[in-house]
């Protein structure tokens, strides 16, 4: 017999929210001769522009709370001064934040125009893969090594795009991501030459002591210019396992500035438990260390790369939540090119044509995304079942009700008597999304001697949001 419950009076850790991204520039290695636009916000007429932010932000879509983008190499083309100190002020001079950011910025600006309009909010990560090429010691896009030399200006290169996105575009930025995958060793060869050039997306080589250097220099560059409110992440590992075994959580835990520098860990959430250089899985032991250290520390999971767009999706999001420990999910790309590049599963195709179509996986965000909103507390949850798969969100005194998600990975319907506790709802309204059902409203369960009586679909993911 199944046995299922959601205690919304137990309380596990703050929700944040879940969110997208937008890339633009990922791996031209001059935006010059190829003016790249991975999301394709460029090919969309005006109508379609809005038709598709709405989709995305509005109040009737998944309602991300975030939005990941990044810094490319492009906006210091010429070699400066050795002599800057990290006490030299940043400004605009000598930086070009805007040819390569065309459509970052308008999608960024038509976001939160989107979500002010039904009075939601969006925080904003800042992602940093690689700096210029005269950066490095390879003195190329993606070269392995920073040089040292170069150490302050590449902090000052992240703090004057955060300084220009807030100043002057008035953007909500509320984190920078010090690196993306620089872990990986084995992307560069012996030289430090990056190997996959058919996909060669931009990266520099981050060792531990690096991260913790960097850490606390940002964190100072940051202060100088009046930049307090923005946290620090070291880096987006390309999993959680890689941040534990790899020695990140390790190393700062055991540096003292550079664990008070912390404001946030992130990471890539690749897990693939096949050998390999994604191999990973959903442990939680590296934010363990240094939540320990740091108990009130949110850990977000900045980008799922499962290639499902089906409930395996969400059951995806189950084992971040409740087996990474995480604080928020950031889902993958908001909107993408069709059939360019790695990564290619987002929520919006759009073909060269200015064509676009909604793509499976956007339901099935909206089924979890609407259930989970900031401001909530995931709460404990329980199924004996490896076919059913919950997960809960308290309302905690936010504005949204008590809501719950349950993932049938089964290929038959199981009829399923779900125990309620602790939530002031009488009844939950139910919506369900399958293969042949895109976030469809199903009716309304009553609250029965304790419990809903539920038959859940083969292959479904159903969202209950409570009711008074």
């Amino acid at each position: 017999m199944f046995r299922v419950y959601v205690d919304f009076n137990k309380k596990t850790r703050a929700w944040d929210g879940f969110g997208l991204q937008y890339l633009e520039t990922f791996d031209t290695p001059d935006i010059t001769k190829k003016h790249q636009d991975y999301g394709g916000f460029s090919l969309l007429s005006h109508d379609d522009r809005d038709r598709v932010v709405q989709l995305l932000f509005g109040n009737d879509g998944p309602k991300p709370a975030i939005l990941r983008i990044f810094l490319d190499p492009f906006h210091q083309s010429a070699a400066q001064d050795s002599k800057v100190t990290e006490d030299t002020l940043v400004d605009r001079i000598g930086f070009d934040h805007e040819s390569s950011t065309t459509w970052t910025r308008e999608f960024l600006s038509s976001a939160l125009s989107a979500i002010r309009e039904w009075g939601g909010a969006l925080k904003v990560i800042v992602n940093c893969p690689a700096p210029p090429s005269w950066m490095t010691k390879q003195n190329e896009i993606s070269g392995r090594d920073l040089d040292p030399a170069n150490r302050i200006n590449y902090a000052r290169y992240m703090v004057s795009w955060i300084k220009y996105l807030k100043e002057k575009e008035q953007i909500p930025v509320y984190a920078l991501s010090i690196h993306n995958q620089g872990e990986n060793l084995n992307f560069w060869d012996d030289n430090g030459h990056f190997i996959h050039k058919s996909q060669n997306m931009y990266n520099l080589f981050w060792p531990p002591e690096q991260v913790n250097d960097f850490l606390g220099l940002i964190r100072r560059i940051l202060d100088k210019n009046s930049l307090e409110d923005i946290i620090i992440t070291p880096g987006d590992t390309t999993n959680f396992v890689h941040f534990h075994e790899w020695g990140y959580s390790g190393a700062i835990a055991d540096n003292p500035k550079a664990l008070d520098s912390l404001g946030l860990i992130t990471s890539n959430g690749f897990a693939n438990q096949v050998n390999g250089r994604y191999c990973g899985d959903w442990r939680s032991a590296g934010i363990d260390i240094l939540r320990e250290l740091k108990p009130d520390l949110h850990a977000w999971a900045t980008s799922i790369g499962t290639t499902k767009n089906d409930p395996e999706l969400v059951w995806e999001f189950h084992n971040h939540i409740y087996g990474s420990k995480v604080n928020a999910i950031i889902s993958g790309n908001s909107t993408h090119l069709q059939n360019k590049g790695p990564n290619h599963l987002s929520m919006i195709s759009i073909k060269n044509d200015g064509s676009w179509e909604i793509n499976p996986r956007y339901y099935y965000l909206q089924a979890i995304s609407k259930a989970g909103q900031p401001g909530m507390s995931v709460c404990q949850v329980s199924s004996n079942s490896s076919d059913i798969f919950i997960i809960g969100f308290a309302n905690n005194n936010s504005r949204n009700p008590d809501s719950f998600v349950v993932v049938n990975l089964s290929e038959k319907d199981l009829e399923l008597p779900i125990e309620i506790r602790g939530s002031a709802s009488s009844s939950f309204c139910v919506y369900r999304t399958s293969q042949n059902e895109k976030f469809i409203r199903i009716g309304a369960v009553p609250i029965r001697e304790g419990k809903i009586h539920y038959k859940s679909a083969a292959q479904s993911v159903t969202s209950f949001f409570g009711t008074l």
